[in-house]
């Protein structure tokens, strides 16, 4: 099952849509990419209306702040757009959205605890990345080699055992489980539909959770394009 996909012509996502016969809930999973058209976006708010409730990603710090400015650059240099400026929360007035990270303290708090070499490293490669890309990555390269499928492993960005990993993923993804069973828990008798609105990575570690723990089941998917790669 893939996830992302590129190909010659554009670089899509897929979005999957889980029931399980014993539950009165359903899940639709929303990859984001951070950096697409804003017609993609459109279409990822347009679906999220079919949703009662959306979990949605992010991280109110300034510890971040490097890698959300070299996505602004980036997405101006390739003549798209960022997801934050696209889905405007206003036009999802009837879906309860409900933010299923780690707050602005909590990720200070877990990041203060990584050591300050590997604090610095990731900054390094931060900084690497976003100017390597402005000056040598055209929209056909910037996922290449990128796609995702379902039992791909998933990557470490600096190795299995850091702290960075262990923060950016685990503790995140950790955390949206908890949201996505305290849904269930609350809405017990009530069925509800349930968007997770998080980046493809995580994604891909969610859908395991509801296949292999959860028995959910696909009931379809659809494929929506987040660029082209011509300009």
């Amino acid at each position: 099952m893939q996830i992302v996909s590129g190909n010659a012509l554009d670089t899509r996502v897929a979005v999957y849509h889980f029931t399980k016969s014993q539950s009165p809930h359903q899940f639709i999973t929303f990859p984001m990419i951070h950096i697409g058209e804003p017609q993609f976006y459109q279409e990822i708010a347009r679906k999220l209306t079919q949703c009662d409730i959306v979990l949605y990603e992010g991280i109110a710090s300034k510890k971040g702040v490097l890698s959300i400015k070299s996505y602004e650059s980036i997405a101006r240099h390739l003549g798209l757009s960022i997801q934050r400026e696209e889905i405007k929360r206003e036009e999802l007035k009837q879906v309860e959205m409900i933010h299923a990270d780690l707050s602005k303290q909590e990720f200070e708090g877990y990041w203060r605890k990584i050591p300050l070499h590997q604090r610095v490293l990731f900054n390094s490669m931060t900084l690497f990345s976003y100017f390597y890309t402005l000056t040598q990555v055209t929209r056909a390269d910037l996922l290449h080699n990128k796609s995702i499928n379902l039992r791909d492993e998933i990557p470490y960005l600096m190795g299995k055992k850091t702290k960075i990993d262990d923060l950016i993923m685990k503790k995140r993804d950790q955390r949206l489980i908890h949201h996505i069973e305290r849904q269930v828990k609350i809405h017990q008798g009530t069925p509800k539909v349930i968007g997770i609105l998080y980046g493809a990575r995580h994604i891909q570690g969610i859908m395991q959770y509801l296949l292999d723990q959860q028995g959910f089941t696909v009931k379809d998917a659809e494929w929506v394009i987040a660029f082209g790669h011509q300009s």
